[in-house]
């Protein structure tokens, strides 16, 4: 891995605390006394999972704080891509490619239109992820590192209080910064613009 990719993974596993402590000493926004309620001073912990992870031989672990209207987190994934999606990828259909996320991290923040964690959130992600490519057609791995920023919309279901259910839409936006997608006389070619349909569950404190 290069020193660029080193530098923006430390940057990455750095800035997620600092935002959440960030947010914990900014005050409540100024309000009549008689309009200030217990919820203005809410803070929320979302640890969660995506169960599409698990799905294609991976896992995946997120947390976000919220505070206010105010969400920052961060965490990290592996899995393998399905045949059926890399065949999608615009250059690379039906070449015997195979990819797999080893690992990816991120950081996010976004914007909650209510205090109680429910409802919808609009924000984005900035992730970076190896990605290890192989072909059925030639012997070995290669592998690159690419820096995602994924602006999305998610929508927060809370039951019974603890249980949240976050499905959201975005498009991830891809720029490859290290590594090699040659493998062999083979080229392997990069995405630069993904759809992105997801969901993540998990637990609220």
């Amino acid at each position: 891995m290069t020193a660029t990719p080193i530098r923006f993974l430390t940057f990455t596993l750095t800035l997620a605390p600092l935002l959440a402590l960030s947010l914990t000493a900014v005050p409540a926004p100024a309000a009549h006394a008689d309009s200030l309620t217990d919820d203005s001073e809410s803070s929320l912990l979302f640890v969660e999972t995506q169960p599409m992870a698990l799905a294609f031989r991976g896992a995946s672990l997120g947390v976000q704080y919220q505070r206010g209207h105010w969400r920052a987190g961060g965490g990290g994934y592996f899995f393998s891509y399905p045949d059926f999606f890399v065949n999608q990828m615009s250059g690379n259909a039906d070449e015997g490619w195979g990819v797999r996320v080893r690992p990816a991290v991120w950081v996010e923040g976004n914007y909650a239109l209510r205090e109680d964690g429910s409802g919808f959130s609009f924000g984005a992600n900035v992730l970076l992820a190896r990605l290890a490519i192989t072909n059925s057609n030639v012997a070995g791995e290669t592998s690159y590192q690419s820096l995602v920023v994924v602006p999305k919309v998610s929508y927060t279901f809370v039951v019974a209080d603890h249980l949240s259910i976050m499905p959201y839409l975005g498009v991830e936006l891809r720029n490859k910064v290290a590594g090699e997608t040659q493998l062999g006389d083979m080229e392997f070619e990069p995405a630069s613009f993904l759809p992105l349909l997801g969901l993540s569950v998990g637990v609220v404190f």
